[in-house]
């Protein structure tokens, strides 16, 4: 019995997380001494998309940004999938970008939020550090 109630309440919560559209992790990777690449995990078809802020501007810009949903070989609706986010350097300087998780018809508060510190050298190396 038990352990009935223990997968029972595990499925819950696996199926909560998803159909929150919470976020279960985020990838950083820096491609060369001027550009960085930040992944997301996210789902859109629940509505829930990743939205960015850079304070103060003009320290690194978006070159790109993608959506590649999951591997889904059944062709299955709803797979989630991962948000890439592409930034360079174009001056010296420090920054703080804010990536937030919601749904942006909404005023409910963000289901997830991540922060990096960036800090650009005069050489223009990006450097991004998560802030917890």
């Amino acid at each position: 019995m038990k352990r009935k109630l223990i997968f029972v309440l595990a499925v819950l919560v696996i199926f909560a997380s998803v159909f929150a559209g919470g976020c279960v992790f985020n990838i950083f990777s820096k491609d060369g001494p001027n550009t960085a690449t930040i992944k997301l995990e996210g789902n859109p078809t629940t509505g829930y998309g990743w939205y960015y802020s850079v304070v103060p501007d003009g320290i690194i810009k978006e070159i790109s940004s993608d959506y590649k949903q999951d591997f889904n070989p059944l062709g299955k609706n709803g797979v989630g999938g991962t948000f890439i986010f592409k930034f360079e350097s174009v001056a010296p300087g420090e920054a703080t970008i804010t990536f937030e998780y919601y749904r942006d018809w909404e005023d409910d508060p963000p289901v997830d939020t991540v922060v990096y510190l960036v800090t650009v050298d005069e050489g223009l190396t990006l450097t991004m550090t998560e802030i917890d």
